[in-house]
């Protein structure tokens, strides 16, 4: 009779939480792709949305950007996720503080934004390695972004991770995550659609169920979009152009979605000054743009800052090696400290004639105060030389990989048997090289301008020749279609 009871108790309390816990999961409202437009709860939408990355604003910072964005009158964001900054070490997953994606995501529902996903994993983005994770080159026969059993498995696990913390903030599941982006820019690396079909699967199992789409460059677009699912374009705000390629692409409809629109840029070492876009053009642009119905992503809305040794490099046949700096201000909008600009305003002007009748936008951010900083003397220092950890001896230099170092600095230090003086070779330096003789610096050797070699003084029989070398930026970007270098 007891034991009878008991089961009956637990049917019942499987009864009431069960349909409580379906309520809990059921979509708020439908997402989809119509003819022309996309479609929010079956009514046209035109999506004005901005790029900002959660690990390049400080966590404390994130809701202030999207009030800003809010206000300039944007009704979405676009955001990548770095699969080296989850995925730190492998097998070893961090969503915690600045990596809190699924907080960034809810964080933005709450202030009224919808979201646009780009795990990609690949993401380019001025990133480190393209955000792909330095161990996978400890590998040396594993090929990345393609289909190599063994990159498939890493990045199969990664995505499977991801989705836990983003599967239930898809619009499907009630959340604000609207659109998923498989791969990134693919065309202009390879053409091949068995591959790309290979990542929609791994999406698809993972459980994103959101629509999915590809984004590229015009002239790369046929090789990177996958067929039945929408191609977005990069880089072209002519509205003609847009639609008549997607048109091509994606069987003679829309909808039409720009998913990179640049109205700033980078700024890369030695370059000489900050890059500055004049918005006065721009303004021309977006106003088309907009009057055209299409949708369209600020590359970027606010960049930020890339911290740590997260900035890449760009490299390709026809331009030189050429690393970002840590400042991802981008000549955007909202400026690196998040203060509006007055490319920000003339946008706003822009967008506040294409919403709804009786939209009123929230008003312009105040800049941010800043505060004088007396002068900081810096009294204590720590020698290189006196802070070395035990070395790892070797008859060949070793690759950070190979030393299982994931960033940073490495010391190489060897001895010269002879007393005369002569050239010193680095063969295939990819980084930034400073050269010690018994612990004087005698010069630096910089990949940027395409140094490899110094001439070494003659010197003590024995004497120690010291070569620290910094980890720079690993990404290079090529277009040629033949993979991914790293220093």
């Amino acid at each position: 009779m007891i034991k009878n009871t008991a089961i009956t108790i637990l049917c019942l309390f499987l009864f009431l939480i069960v349909p409580f816990g379906l309520r809990a999961q059921k979509a708020e409202h439908t997402f989809a792709l119509g003819d022309s437009t996309f479609l929010l709860d079956g009514k046209p939408l035109q999506m004005i949305s901005g790029e900002m990355h959660c690990e390049r604003i400080p966590r404390e910072y994130w809701r202030n950007r999207m009030k800003a964005a809010k206000a300039m009158g944007l009704n979405a964001i676009g955001t990548y996720v770095f699969w080296n900054a989850h995925e730190p070490e492998q097998g070893k997953f961090d969503f915690s503080g600045n990596n809190d994606i699924a907080e960034f995501v809810r964080m933005a529902k709450e202030e009224g934004l919808w979201v646009v996903m780009r795990p990609s994993p690949y993401v380019c983005a001025e990133w480190e390695f393209g955000g792909y994770p330095w161990w996978l080159l400890k590998d040396k026969t594993l090929k990345v972004r393609s289909k190599d059993p063994k990159f498939l498995d890493a990045y199969r696990k990664y995505i499977h991770e991801l989705a836990k913390q983003l599967v239930p903030l898809q619009i499907t599941h009630g959340g604000n995550i609207i659109m998923v982006q498989i791969e990134n820019e693919y065309g202009s690396y390879g053409n091949d659609k068995e591959y790309l079909d290979i990542n929609r699967n791994i999406f698809r199992d993972a459980g994103f169920d959101d629509v999915l789409f590809t984004c590229d460059g015009p002239d790369e677009l046929h090789d990177g979009y996958l067929p039945g699912y929408l191609p977005a374009v990069n880089g072209l705000d002519d509205p003609k152009a847009v639609k008549d390629l997607i048109n091509k692409y994606h069987d003679g409809k829309g909808p039409y979605y720009i998913a990179e629109w640049y109205p700033g840029w980078f700024d890369s070492w030695g370059s000489g000054k900050h890059a500055e876009v004049s918005y006065t053009e721009n303004v021309k642009k977006l106003d088309k743009v907009l009057a055209a119905g299409i949708s369209i992503n600020m590359y970027m809305f606010h960049g930020g800052t890339t911290r740590g040794f997260m900035n890449g490099a760009n490299f390709d046949d026809h331009q030189p090696y050429s690393p970002q700096t840590a400042s991802y201000d981008y000549d955007a909008p909202l400026d690196e400290a998040g203060n509006p600009t007055d490319k920000y305003i003339a946008f706003r002007n822009v967008i506040s004639k294409y919403l709804k009748p009786g939209t009123v936008l929230p008003p312009v951010p105040e800049k941010h105060a800043t505060i004088a900083i007396n002068r900081i003397k810096l009294s204590q220092f720590s020698p290189i030389f006196q802070n070395l950890r035990k070395p790892v001896l070797s008859k060949q230099p070793l690759s950070f990989e190979d030393l299982n170092q994931a960033y940073g600095f490495v010391l190489y230090r060897t001895h010269i048997p002879t007393v005369q003086g002569g050239w010193l070779k680095l063969n295939a330096l990819r980084d930034y090289a400073t050269i010690y003789i018994n612990g004087k610096r005698i010069g630096i050797l910089d990949r940027r301008l395409k140094q490899d070699s110094i001439v070494i003084p003659a010197v003590a029989p024995n004497s120690v020749l010291d070569i620290l070398v910094e980890n720079i930026m690993a990404l290079i970007y090529l277009t040629t279609g033949r993979g991914l270098q790293t220093s």
